[in-house]
């Protein structure tokens, strides 16, 4: 068995990343390993140049389209530490396990999937959740996850909540 040395946690902040926290947590404790955390805006410019078949690049320009600014951005990642130590305070986690981890956290803007498979090869493995947008967008949309699993070149853990917490 390979070694774990870096993990690396894909969160959308809905309640199945919340949930597969938790495991990647335990696995970071078990393994000594370090917990680095990412939350990918989505790129909107580039989800309607690919869904609309349309050129926008003739009708806006480049700066009409910077949606997200890098103020927004340290906005979005304080956004993310507080949601991680709320999680931990959830899940009962020490301090001390939630300080290293709060502080190791990216916040990129793109298609989260590309830019999770983009990451991936400077961790040894990748946690996340199933889906973080109910199951009827996942099947019209596609699967972030699904991108992910087949696609990864390091192994992934992906965690489902518990069937009771699952809502239809």
């Amino acid at each position: 068995m390979q070694p774990v040395k870096k993990i690396l946690y894909a969160t959308d902040l809905s309640e199945d990343s919340r949930h597969a926290l938790s495991y990647a947590f335990s696995l970071a404790q078990q393994y000594g390993a370090a917990l680095h955390v990412l939350h990918v805006l989505p790129d909107v410019k580039q989800n309607y140049l690919t869904t609309s078949g349309l050129d926008f690049a003739t009708v806006f320009d480049d700066a009409t389209w910077r949606l997200f600014t890098p103020e927004q951005l340290v906005e979005a990642k304080h956004k993310v530490r507080e949601r991680i130590t709320g999680i931990c305070s959830l899940e009962g986690l020490a301090d001390t396990a939630c300080m290293p981890v709060a502080e190791n956290i990216e916040v990129a803007v793109g298609q989260p999937a590309d830019v999770i498979l983009e990451r991936a090869p400077q961790f040894d493995m990748v946690v996340m959740g199933t889906q973080g947008h109910g199951r009827l967008t996942g099947l019209l949309l596609g699967s972030v996850t699904q991108k992910v699993v087949s696609r990864c070149p390091v192994p992934v853990l992906v965690v489902r909540l518990p069937e009771a917490d699952h809502k239809v």
